[in-house]
């Protein structure tokens, strides 16, 4: 008969005594394990499902004669300090971060407003095929190459 006995440290049966430590930590494990299988599985389908998104916006944007890359990257920063890229389809023209600099300098009225808000309400450096993914959150959909970084999340 086997039985099985739990106290607060430590699991009894008949194969002898096992500290709760190391039941947890193996359960631990094996779910971190499982966790990221399915993260990385699911990516993958997520990533299969976003071709079709992918091909639409950058033909979106070639049509309108830009043919710079369709992503926006930024490092950010996940669980543990532990930094990874963060992916988005690009909403505004490629050279942004000028325009800004310069729409600043000569309207104060606009440099007032970024300065409060930290944006613009309506920003000319948005792009016509941006401002349709940004309305409708698809900007928002190749975060699924995140998945990648579920290491800073789940520490496998």
């Amino acid at each position: 008969m086997n039985e099985k006995v739990e106290t607060a440290s430590a699991v009894i049966d008949n194969e002898g005594v096992t500290p709760v430590e190391s039941v947890a930590s193996s359960k631990q494990i094996v779910y971190r394990v499982v966790k990221r299988l399915f993260d990385i599985i699911m990516g993958l389908i997520g990533f299969i499902f976003l071709i079709p998104v992918m091909l639409a916006v950058k033909l979106a944007y070639v049509f309108n004669g830009d043919f710079h890359s369709i992503f926006f990257t930024q490092d950010r920063i996940g669980k543990g300090g532990k930094t990874f890229k963060f992916y988005k389809f690009r909403t505004m023209v490629p050279n942004a971060d000028e325009i800004l600099e310069k729409l600043l300098k000569e309207d104060k009225k606009l440099a007032k407003e970024y300065k409060i808000n930290k944006k613009l309400a309506n920003d000319p450096r948005i792009t016509k095929a941006g401002d349709f993914l940004r309305r409708t959150s698809l900007d928002e959909l190749p975060q699924v190459f995140s998945v990648d970084c579920c290491q800073c999340y789940c520490g496998i």
